[in-house]
């Protein structure tokens, strides 16, 4: 009894899902301002009606339906308006919050600390994010403007320390390629029994070479602003590659 009782609610939920159906779906749907052809009705509000066809699908006023599916999907002009009225003001709070937003970005943007001294330690993996050392200290920054050299000569001084720690006898067939796209060669004077092609294909002169221009090819001169991207990583503003003459982070 109680299977059968189970079945017989089934086929009334089907039956009843088959007449939903077939009360939305329309061969030939004739609106006010255009036809559809093998039309569905879905997501219907007290304003509008989402109508899908052959053609694709788009959101009417409901004042577009015909008279009997108006009345069908009780559409009444003042709950209507209502609804639009209460969408229009959900639309304006969203662009208000949106415009202050980006004012409150813009004033952290153009906040911006006193020039200081940094020395770029490594890429992150968040974009634009960086390990950073400043008087002795590390720390992470975004710094969506660094100029794209920093980054390529951290990438080579990665790449030569693990050249040089690679096992003797290993070969290093980057090395040769490096200098001929545009590294200069080392000094082939070090240790007084180097030639300057063993020079130039050895890892440990190379990762030398690389090490003693490291201070000038990483240290920056950069200004902290008010935006922080996440609770431990401050977006700063490039300024300049630092040299001799780099302003003092505690002078404007």
């Amino acid at each position: 009894m109680r299977f059968a009782a189970i079945f017989a609610f089934l086929i009334c939920q089907l039956a009843n899902a088959q007449t939903d159906s077939q009360t939305n779906f329309f061969p030939l749907l004739r609106c006010k301002d255009r036809t559809y052809t093998n039309a569905t009705i879905e997501s219907v509000t007290p304003a509008t009606a989402t109508i899908f066809w052959d053609g694709g699908g788009e959101r009417i006023s409901m004042t577009n339906l015909p008279s009997e599916l108006q009345t069908l999907y009780h559409y009444d002009p003042q709950e209507a308006q209502k609804y639009l009225d209460m969408q229009a003001a959900k639309k304006t709070e969203k662009q208000e919050q949106a415009n202050r937003a980006n004012a409150n970005f813009l004033a952290a943007q153009n906040t911006l600390g006193p020039p200081q001294k940094i020395r770029i330690v490594k890429p992150l993996l968040f974009p634009n994010s960086l390990q950073i050392e400043a008087e002795g200290k590390t720390s992470k920054a975004c710094i969506p403007n660094l100029p794209p050299k920093v980054l390529t000569f951290i990438r080579d001084l990665d790449q030569a320390q693990a050249d040089a720690n690679a096992p003797k006898g290993q070969s290093q067939p980057s090395q040769q390629a490096k200098y001929k796209a545009g590294h200069p060669k080392p000094n082939s004077t070090q240790n007084g029994a180097r030639n300057p092609e063993q020079s130039a294909a050895d890892p440990a002169v190379y990762l030398r070479d690389l090490q003693a221009k490291a201070e000038a090819s990483t240290t920056i001169i950069a200004r902290p602003t008010g935006i922080m991207i996440s609770y431990d990583i401050r977006q700063w503003q490039f300024q300049a590659m630092a040299t001799t003459n780099a302003p003092d982070k505690h002078k404007h």
